[in-house]
């Protein structure tokens, strides 16, 4: 909505909030913003919010869980690099390990992929069923360069199909993951939740050898998308 006002006394910014801060007004009353509630561009400048998608994210208040997909969608419309991921701070503890650069799509196109994928997640979509839904929104109205757009920008938060260990990679640590369950070594997460959907890559609602024999296609690189990705 600011970028949209272009309103010069209050200059349009990925800031959330700013003017309920009581720190943004001196003695007098008069407004300097200095801080705000919630910042899209980066969000653990309030402390609380992580940059990018972890395990964890779901017991956090909806405020703060909301952080990733606030810096997914600045990076697809304004563009720029991921965060680093970092050992001392936990709120970029699940950053991507290289570093993702996303082509800024600008905010019109940037708001009618995320408008339209919005409407098809329902109540306890993830963040890999958004990235889908965000993918598949792209790709009817737009073309291929906002698609990858969408890829890029969800990676940059660590949302990446195949990524059954959840370190915001595709590699051949995810295939021994996917092996270990499907083999009954190990729990297999429930049906429905992030890491299942990002591992169920042909999108059958199970986890068996035809994941696995696509796990091996596109390590091998014989495939460059995984089937549920439009």
């Amino acid at each position: 909505m600011e970028f949209y006002a272009n309103n010069g006394a209050d200059r349009p910014d990925w800031w959330l909030a700013e003017r309920t801060q009581r720190r943004n007004y001196d003695a007098s009353g008069r407004y300097v913003e200095t801080v705000a509630a919630r910042y899209m561009d980066d969000p653990p400048k309030d402390n609380v919010s992580p940059a990018c998608w972890y395990s964890g994210l779901a017991s956090l208040d909806v405020h703060y869980s909301s952080g990733p997909a606030n810096y997914m969608f600045y990076l697809l419309a304004h563009g720029g690099t991921s965060k680093p991921r970092s050992a001392t701070n936990p709120l970029y503890g699940n950053c991507p390990l290289a570093p993702v650069t996303v082509p800024g799509i600008g905010n019109q196109r940037g708001s009618k992929i995320w408008y339209d994928a919005l409407a098809l997640l329902g109540p306890g979509a993830t963040y890999a069923d958004a990235r889908l839904a965000a993918t598949t929104s792209a790709k009817e109205l737009y073309d291929i360069a906002e698609i990858d757009a969408v890829g890029a920008a969800f990676s940059a938060i660590s949302v990446v199909i195949g990524d059954s260990n959840g370190d915001g990679t595709f590699s051949t640590a995810d295939l021994n993951v996917l092996v270990d369950w499907v083999l009954g070594r190990v729990a297999m997460p429930p049906r429905g939740t992030n890491e299942f959907v990002k591992t169920d890559v042909n999108g059958d609602g199970a986890l068996n050898n035809t994941d696995i024999n696509l796990f091996v296609d596109r390590l091998l690189e014989r495939i460059s998308r995984f089937p549920i990705e439009p």
